[in-house]
């Protein structure tokens, strides 16, 4: 099931993947709900869903999950649907699968590992990259504007076309990048468009795969096949596949690199799960520079379950999901934390290790080891000091509640009470209503004055104040309210409903009216002990005064 306001906003898109959670397969084709006018819903089949892939320039999205493909307007509504499994398939056999030669195989679900957009180049139009779990991960590639429509398949490929894991609990990411053919030379501008690859690990079928390799988009001139791992193009060698079980959470480029972000076992120190970042030039076809760097979240959070490249305070940064790890082993406890880590302190660190690595023998000025070579190959460095995680977010710098609702942050609100920007668990009475503000809730507002009865009155004659309140908090009989009006001695307040009744001050409290003038205006604060809750305004006019003035005036 998908949800998006109405109108969408792009925006907030990216977050929708956190809806596609552990939904049950629906017994219904698809079909859109609209229990609430400002939503719409469409339950779709495939759960559990796997990618969601917004396309920015036409705002369609495509969701692939088990065994469906769907392609939905940016209203959420089906324009085409694509069944892609189950099929009689086996992970111990090459496919074309035929019963008689494979007894092993069976009907088998296709888990959607990979869903990416491939840019047109010319006259040639762009194209949906899809890859499955069966027929050991092949990929074909299907129209943007109707799924349906298939643009490439193979249905006897060979063994360089294997391409996603073939089991379903294994991960597979990727990353379309394009560079120059200067080696190739000629067709389409001199223009190579390529797919880096990560997968994990896989114990039946082809076990020759690296957990990186590069993969040919376009041109695909013959002997040349679309999806093929070529020799002359880079992958990641390994001296055990098994050994290096990478689990890959992310593929993303950024200013000319490639990154892949996963987690494996530390082979050479403590032998303990840890998440890494790796990095390599778009136009390195030989992986020469390739480098590693571990990740750490401080508080024992070392498994990456979800990433993605955005902006911390103006900057390019990379939000990660982490999640504690059972003991010494690849499993996530329920124990999560969200790092950001800033591209130009990962690109610093991911230089450094080059650095190191190779003019200074790995060693740093102390003389300790800083960066090792982790695979049996020259090109593949390791940094071991650690990056550490920043704040998500700084709620405390919003001094007051406007600017702390303005900067619409999901993880701050205004704790009412308490009269600052906050996070939800440290506001004290966040449970109660209007206690906490949320900051990403669009139609909260901050505690306001909306009406002042009388709001002009006689300075000599003290009189009863009404104060109707939007967004008052809930309080106990036992926590009272106060009036201030402008610097003078606070006033009992009495709440009824959303209304404040308070005493007006006598008149020699009065600060004294100014030269020339027949009124002045005075704020009335609503306090909670010292914590101002709203402001208003009240106006007190000087009847001798107005007498005086127009006298004078005559």
């Amino acid at each position: 099931m998908l949800a998006s306001s109405a109108p969408p906003s792009l925006l907030f898109l990216p977050l929708l993947l956190l809806l596609l959670l552990l939904l049950p397969p629906p017994s219904l084709p698809a079909d859109v709900v609209t229990s609430d006018p400002s939503v719409r819903w469409v339950e779709i089949e495939g759960a559990p869903l796997a990618h969601l892939l917004l396309d920015w320039d036409s705002g369609v999205l495509y969701v692939g999950g088990v065994d469906h493909l769907y392609q939905l307007t940016s209203d959420l509504e089906v324009v085409s649907h694509v069944r892609t499994g189950p099929h009689l398939d086996s992970p111990d056999c090459l496919p074309p699968i035929v019963a008689q030669d494979c007894p092993s195989a069976t009907q088998t679900h296709n888990h959607n590992k990979l869903l990416l957009l491939e840019a047109g180049q010319g006259a040639e139009s762009g194209s949906l990259i899809v890859c499955g779990s069966l027929y050991q991960g092949i990929c074909d590639k299907r129209s943007l504007s109707n799924i349906s429509q298939l643009i490439y398949q193979t249905s006897n490929p060979v063994d360089t076309q294997y391409v996603a894991a073939n089991d379903p609990r294994v991960s597979t990411v990727a990353v379309v990048i394009t560079t120059e053919n200067k080696q190739e030379g000629g067709g389409a501008g001199g223009i190579l468009r390529l797919m880096l690859v990560g997968r994990g690990y896989t114990s039946k079928g082809p076990g020759d795969i690296p957990p990186i390799t590069t993969r040919r988009l376009y041109p695909v001139v013959p002997p040349r096949r679309a999806f093929s791992q070529e020799e002359e193009l880079g992958k990641l060698v390994v001296g055990s596949y098994s050994e290096y079980n990478n689990h890959f959470v992310k593929a993303i480029t950024h200013d000319k690199h490639a990154y892949f972000l996963f987690s494996r076992r530390d082979m050479w120190h403590k032998k303990e799960y840890r998440t890494y970042a790796s990095r390599l030039c778009v136009s390195d076809r030989s992986f020469y520079s390739y480098v590693e760097v571990p990740l750490l979240c401080r508080g024992g959070y070392n498994l990456a379950q979800g990433a993605w490249l955005g902006n911390h305070s103006g900057e390019p940064a990379l939000f990660v999901v982490m999640a504690a790890g059972q003991a010494s082993t690849p499993v996530a406890t329920s124990r999560s934390a969200l790092c950001v880590y800033k591209m130009a302190d990962l690109d610093a660190m991911l230089r450094r290790a080059q650095e190191v690595c190779y003019t200074e023998g790995g060693r740093g000025s102390s003389g300790q080891e800083e960066a090792y070579i982790e695979y049996a190959v020259s090109s593949k460095c390791l940094k071991l000091p650690k990056l550490s995680k920043v704040p998500v977010s700084s709620c405390e710098r919003q001094t007051d509640c406007q600017s702390c609702l303005t900067i619409r942050d999901p993880y701050c609100g205004w704790c009412v009470l308490e009269g600052r920007c906050s996070r939800k668990h440290e506001c004290q009475r966040h449970t109660e209503p209007n206690h906490w503000l949320w900051s990403f809730e669009p139609t909260n507002q901050c505690v306001t004055v909306q009406s002042l009865q009388p709001a002009n009155q006689s300075r000599d004659e003290p009189t009863q104040v009404t104060l109707s309140v939007v967004q008052l908090p809930t309080l106990t009989e036992a926590e009272p309210l106060s009036c201030v009006f402008d610097r003078l001695p606070p006033q009992p307040a009495i709440i009824t409903g959303s209304s404040i009744t308070c005493q007006s001050p006598q008149p020699e409290l009065l600060p004294p009216m100014p030269a020339g003038s027949d009124h002045m205006i005075l704020s009335v604060a609503l306090k909670f002990k010292h914590v101002t809750i709203t402001t208003g305004n009240m106006t007190f006019y000087d009847c001798g005064a107005v007498s005086r003035l127009n006298q004078s005036s005559q």
